[in-house]
């Protein structure tokens, strides 16, 4: 259902986005990714999604190079915990995990209306109720949440969907890192989360917009 679809990842250099390249390669997509760095033989060019005029012109290079995009994943994003009055990670995080997903999605939404299909996945989080000193990480989360209902809403007449994912914590090298003590069989592992995004990228889940679905693994 996926092969020969162009599919852009963002975040496309960490941890979930390779495993989300590797399993949309294996699908028969062509994959092409943004990150903050650039991997040209991986077809990763960098950009500063957190700017809408770096994040436009990244889509418009992908778009040119491949002849439109089909699909984007918008991984890029980032985490802090912080008490609720220090101001710097409000802006810090409102930057990686909202404005990188709506600058994307502002650049390739009106591709797909043209072509009346199209379909997105943003990354949310499992942050309700949000804990101590994670106000501004949820905040930013909930917004992209907010975005993807909001989007939804707004182009599914064209045939483009628009849907979330909020998995708990990912089994990634860093989180084993700064929680050794946590039982990681409970966690998300990346290619399961990367099969969920498939699922949403493919004519299987082509009922599904605006959904906000949760990927908890056993937590």
């Amino acid at each position: 259902m996926l092969q020969h679809q162009v599919v852009v990842v963002t975040g496309a250099r960490g941890a979930l986005g390779r495993a989300v390249r590797a399993r949309f390669a294996e699908a028969g997509a062509v994959v092409a990714g943004i990150d903050r760095e650039a991997d040209i033989p991986a077809n990763v060019i960098a950009a500063d999604l957190g700017d809408a005029v770096s994040a436009e012109r990244a889509i418009q290079q992908l778009a040119d190079q491949h002849g439109r995009i089909d699909a984007l994943l918008n991984l890029a994003g980032g985490f802090t915990m912080a008490p609720a009055g220090e101001l710097a990670p409000w802006d810090a995080l409102w930057k990686m995990n909202l404005a990188t997903a709506l600058h994307t999605c502002r650049a390739v939404i009106p591709g797909m209306v043209a072509r009346g299909h199209g379909a997105i996945v943003n990354i949310g989080a499992r942050v309700q109720p949000a804990g101590a000193q994670m106000a501004a990480y949820a905040a930013s989360k909930s917004a992209v949440m907010r975005l993807t209902e909001s989007l939804a809403e707004e182009v599914k007449a064209s045939g483009v969907r628009v849907n979330c994912v909020m998995p708990s914590i990912l089994d990634t090298e860093a989180n084993r890192r700064s929680m050794p003590d946590a039982d990681f069989g409970k966690w998300v592992a990346p290619a399961a989360l990367a099969d969920v995004l498939a699922f949403l990228c493919s004519d299987h889940a082509r009922a599904v917009t605006g959904a906000l679905i949760p990927v908890y693994g056993r937590m």
